[in-house]
């Protein structure tokens, strides 16, 4: 099984021309939960040079420093150089007017970008899968998008790469059982106060036991979308 994963993760690279060659040098970012864990493993696994960036946004309290212990564990286990930053978001919601979410992800990506610009790494690896594609396109579905939102996630945005795009959780999962791996979990995984959870924990589901299959139907309703979108980016690049 994880032989089958890793082997899955090396075409969906090769595929896309994620990574050019083995000389790039890959910051994985590293939250301690499953999605991440299995990203620094299977990264590792195919060879690739990484760092770890993880982000405390002291938002969870004595769990935000539980996470950071873990992936300092992790990182000493797998003998990979982790990077650490500490995050203050109530004020940077309070100077922005942002949502929490908003600046969580805002202080990632500049912090991210900023090791980019700095040269220790020349691409950011993010563990976004097949499921969390699924709950963007239904985000975007609410907001009333078209053909941009509707696509999804890109394999690769400029200098963001999404190796697991292609798997599932429960691939995830039983990769890490493989493999021996522990993670943690975000317990405001489990609210509804954010429109994703309700996605992930109500909606989706419901899809699911009402139609069933529905989830792969939508994945691959999703990659004809994207094919779309990159046919009308190619005609729009050909008419300029």
């Amino acid at each position: 099984m994880a032989d089958k994963f890793c082997d899955k993760v090396r075409k969906f690279i090769a595929d896309n021309y994620l990574v050019s060659s083995h000389g790039d040098k890959i910051i994985v970012g590293l939250s301690g939960g499953a999605d991440s864990v299995a990203l620094l493993s299977v990264m590792l696994e195919l060879g690739y040079e990484c760092v770890v960036a993880h982000c405390n946004f002291h938002l969870r309290g004595d769990e935000s420093m539980r996470d950071e212990n873990f992936c300092r564990e992790l990182c000493h286990g797998l003998s990979v150089e982790l990077l650490t930053v500490d995050f203050d978001v109530n004020t940077r919601c309070k100077q922005t007017g942002e949502s929490v979410e908003m600046a969580c992800r805002g202080l990632r990506y500049d912090w991210w970008n900023g090791l980019l610009n700095k040269g220790i790494g020349n691409l950011i690896a993010v563990g976004h899968h097949r499921e969390d594609n699924v709950e963007t396109f239904f985000l975007n579905l609410l907001r009333g998008s078209g053909l941009v939102g509707l696509k999804g996630m890109q394999p690769r945005t400029f200098n963001i790469i999404r190796p697991l795009l292609d798997t599932t959780k429960s691939e995830i999962i039983d990769y890490l059982d493989s493999r021996g791996l522990g993670y943690v979990t975000d317990s405001t995984n489990s609210s509804n106060e954010f429109k994703r959870n309700r996605l992930r924990n109500i909606v989706i589901p419901g899809f699911e036991k009402e139609f069933p299959g529905a989830m792969d139907a939508i994945a691959t309703s999703i990659s004809y979308l994207y094919d779309n979108y990159k046919l009308y980016s190619d005609y729009r690049s050909e008419l300029r």
